[in-house]
């Protein structure tokens, strides 16, 4: 499905991200492995992630906080195994998005979704946005998922989609590219964390073409759950952010 799924392309430089791995992970030397399989030893864990927090992107006058904008992470699988990102499981060669949300935007639940703004990527491609992007060790997808799983709820002061997308990157990135390391605190709004991301210095990466309603989803009580009525034409995210 992707072209060149070993290699980031930037908007302005076409650059490869290498956070010298054998360097600042040379103890590294397994991949996580999806819950059906072995692990399967590998020099390089082929995993990234992809923070991205952008503007509004709809004209809709409706209310709600998503008129301030959107933070969100994209995990992408590199590798020829499936991973596991939260409580899903990511197939070789494809990527999940995992963001956070409150009842006014998600009326059926209040926490981490899964791929609204996979199917949603390109709408954010027509607005100001910064994104960055880093290699994921085995011990920072365990890291990573750990905290997506212990952290599926919304409080709009402390924990929203921004300081939700921070914590997820600090999970999992060099201490030198570390939010709270670099600014003592987490960004409270999209529009916050925009700057954040830009003082990082990051390349920006291209973001990935969109997933389909199939894969946007929760996880329920025992289970992942299927569920795109918030990006259909008549639910709450689809009006906020594109109508």
């Amino acid at each position: 499905m992707y072209e060149n799924l070993r290699r980031f392309t930037y908007e302005e430089t076409d650059f490869t991200l290498l956070l010298t791995v054998a360097m600042l992970f040379s103890t590294m030397t397994t991949a996580y492995a999806s819950s059906g399989g072995g692990v399967k030893p590998r020099g390089v864990f082929d995993v990234s992630l992809v923070i991205l927090s952008y503007e509004h992107s709809g004209s809709s006058s409706a209310g709600g906080y998503l008129h301030f904008g959107h933070s969100c992470i994209l995990v992408f699988n590199y590798s020829s195994y499936s991973i596991w990102v939260g409580n899903v499981e990511v197939s070789p060669g494809e990527y999940v998005s995992v963001g956070l949300f409150d009842k006014v935007a998600t009326p059926n639940h209040e926490g981490v979704w899964y791929n609204i703004e996979g199917f949603l990527i390109n709408n954010v491609k027509s607005v100001r946005y910064a994104a960055a992007a880093c290699d994921i060790t085995e011990s920072g997808l365990n890291s990573l998922n750990s905290y997506i799983r212990t952290n599926d709820y919304y409080y709009l002061r402390t924990h929203n989609c921004a300081t939700f997308a921070q914590a997820c990157w600090d999970a999992v990135a060099p201490a030198t590219y570390q939010f709270f390391r670099n600014f003592d605190s987490y960004a409270t709004t999209p529009e916050g964390l925009i700057g954040s991301i830009n003082v990082v210095g990051l390349p920006t990466p291209a973001l990935p073409c969109p997933k389909g309603e199939d894969f946007v989803g929760y996880y329920g009580a025992f289970d992942f759950v299927k569920d795109p009525s918030p990006v259909q034409k008549n639910g709450r995210i689809y009006q906020l952010l594109v109508a």
